[in-house]
């Protein structure tokens, strides 16, 4: 077996656009500043993964586990993330325009000044996460958890919400910009 230095495995880690890694075990993994752009990595596990400052924009992260890792900030425009674990991950700053967050169990996340402008977030489990300035302008809520969930300075300016949507005790959406849509 080859022994990579440092320099090497920095360049193959920033050489991973585009790549197939679904059901990859990346577990504590340090993909610092990887450029994983339009990468399939369905199922993948990435715990505790070190992403900080990476790009997966466009890339495919169904049910993958990324609780618990560090991606402050992080490039996750237009990913396609349903059904992903990113319970207590670090999204503080995250770039997540547009971004498919169906079903995500973001529990306890960190979601400080990030911006979900335009995503899907239905029926996404934000129960207890920390939404404080972040941009949830147009965003799709309905059957979203909020619950207990810090939406301090968030801006849900025409986000959409529907009578499942759960929000913090006292909270009013409408107040804060949300539209609320019948059921289809």
């Amino acid at each position: 077996m080859n022994d990579f230095t440092l320099e090497q495995i920095q360049e193959i880690v920033h050489k991973l656009e585009r790549s197939q890694l679904s059901g990859a075990n990346l577990s504590g993994s340090n993909l610092i500043r990887a450029n994983l752009f339009g990468a399939i990595m369905n199922g993948a596990n990435l715990h505790q993964a070190n992403m900080r400052g990476a790009n997966l924009g466009s890339a495919r992260l169904r049910q993958a586990d990324l609780s618990e890792a560090k991606m402050d900030p992080i490039y996750l425009i237009r990913a396609d993330l349903t059904g992903a674990n990113l319970q207590s991950a670090n999204l503080q700053n995250a770039v997540m325009h547009e971004a498919n967050l169906t079903e995500a169990i973001m529990h306890k996340t960190y979601l400080i000044n990030s911006r979900l402008n335009g995503s899907n977030l239905r029926n996404a489990d934000l129960s207890g996460a920390v939404l404080d300035s972040a941009n949830l302008g147009r965003a799709d809520l309905r059957g979203a958890n909020l619950q207990s969930a810090n939406l301090q300075n968030t801006d849900l300016a025409n986000a959409k919400y529907d009578g499942d949507t759960k929000w913090p005790q006292n909270f009013n959406p409408e107040t804060a910009g949300a539209i609320f849509l019948i059921h289809e």
